[in-house]
């Protein structure tokens, strides 16, 4: 049976364009809980969790102009993890498998979903949603109370919220300014190693509030510092510049679960003198000057610009793909690694004791830090392209030589 059909974003033609074996422009979100998994259960929780989002159990279909998905029938089919994180969702002549995969392990529950179909917030939802279905099939006494799953109408969760402002234009120009990137070789067959940090989230916040910055401008200084202690004498006049999402839906009303999301940056140039204290609070400034109103409208304002361009839109896909991938190079060249801050996941106190924690990752071809906390459980899910972990050693060092209990993990490759 055939559904509704969406036309396939701006931010998610880019991903279609640029993504390759190593980059596979997927996402992944996991929630750890204090039990085992029932593969069975789980199964039964996929199937009704599909079918309350039907947005994400699409197909991608290659127009003469445009990508778009359409709505199908077909049924996720839960498995035991055996793939990488963020694994390859998307083939262009595959009409038969869905983009996203539900997999566990032992306690963990894995979605991960090919970036096209919506963003982090998007990403959540589902993973939250279908926690809920799973518990209350396993849990029925606990949570026969709790209604949790429906949410928004079903066109709010599809829209483009992008065409829903009336963004005004600005001054922002497109930073294209190489930054400094990790000089390490890249690891070999296209993989990718995926590093997970744990810390105490009161630790976190109590360092943030001691300094007198936010969390994300801590942890972007900490990284920023990493970073400049790796840099070759031969390029320390390099910007490190840091790439950050932000969740549009902090400045619009938007329930969709389809991307929304713009890039900020912050930039420095190395003086060889900086401190951490003095790189965070500057780091903080700058956030704050890049998350004005105006600035926010005006980016958005270049997003739908293309997006509305008459002769944009009469260019046949293959070579809106060409000019795509082209501007994408240009653009992630200006930035050193990406960090993103997805906050706090929140949870109905009903389901909330049955959680340890959330992870999540994207896949990339640079440095990329994802960071979320649940109750007191801090956790960064690192992706890294480079067979050197030193950046990394030196960001974790940050914190643990400061006194904040930290665990590490780490997927194995071969280098």
């Amino acid at each position: 049976m055939k559904g509704d059909w969406y036309q396939v974003d701006n931010v998610a033609n880019v991903f279609l364009a640029t993504m390759v074996k190593r980059d596979t422009r997927s996402l992944r979100v996991s929630v750890t809980l204090k039990e085992y998994i029932n593969k069975d259960v789980l199964q039964e929780a996929a199937e009704e969790t599909a079918r309350l989002r039907p947005q994400i159990n699409v197909k991608i279909h290659r127009g003469l102009f445009w990508h778009y998905m359409e709505e199908v029938s077909l049924k996720p089919v839960v498995e035991e993890e055996r793939r990488r994180v963020c694994p390859k969702l998307y083939e262009r002549y595959n009409e038969t498998g869905l983009h996203y995969l539900i997999s566990y392990h032992e306690k963990r529950i894995n979605f991960d979903m090919l970036h096209v179909l919506g963003d982090g917030f998007g990403a959540i939802d589902f993973v939250n949603l279908l926690l809920f279905n799973y518990l209350k099939r396993v849990h029925p006494a606990e949570l026969s109370t709790l209604d949790y799953g429906a949410g928004p109408l079903k066109g709010k969760l599809s829209e483009n919220s992008f065409d829903n402002i009336e963004a005004q234009a600005g001054k922002n120009k497109i930073d294209i300014k190489s930054a400094f990137r990790e000089f390490s070789p890249k690891l070999p067959f296209d993989q990718l190693q995926f590093i997970e940090v744990h810390m105490p989230s009161k630790e976190i916040l109590s360092r943030a509030k001691a300094l007198g910055v936010t969390v994300t401008s801590l942890l972007g200084s900490a990284l920023v510092m990493a970073l400049i202690n790796n840099m070759p004498l031969a390029v320390k006049k390099m910007p490190v510049s840091i790439e950050m999402p932000v969740n549009l839906r902090s400045f619009y009303p938007s329930e969709s679960i389809r991307n929304f999301f713009s890039d900020i940056k912050y930039s420095r140039v190395p003086t060889g003198d900086e401190s951490l204290s003095e790189v965070a609070k500057e780091y903080d400034l700058s956030m704050k000057e890049s998350l004005t109103p105006e600035k926010i409208s005006a980016q958005i304002a270049q997003i739908q610009a293309f997006q509305k361009n008459g002769v944009i839109r009469a260019v046949p896909l293959f070579l809106k793909q060409g000019a795509l991938r082209f501007f994408s190079f240009l653009t992630n060249s200006g930035a050193s690694a990406v960090l993103s801050n997805l906050g706090r996941v929140s949870l109905p106190k009903e389901m909330e004791g049955f959680v340890d924690y959330y992870s999540m990752y994207c896949s990339s071809h640079n440095l990329f830090f994802c960071v979320n906390s649940f109750g007191d459980n801090f956790v960064i899910g690192i992706t890294n392209p480079y067979t050197q972990t030193d950046v990394i050693r030196d960001f974790v060092r940050t914190f643990s030589h400061d006194g904040v209990p930290v665990t590490v993990y780490a997927t194995g490759v071969i280098r």
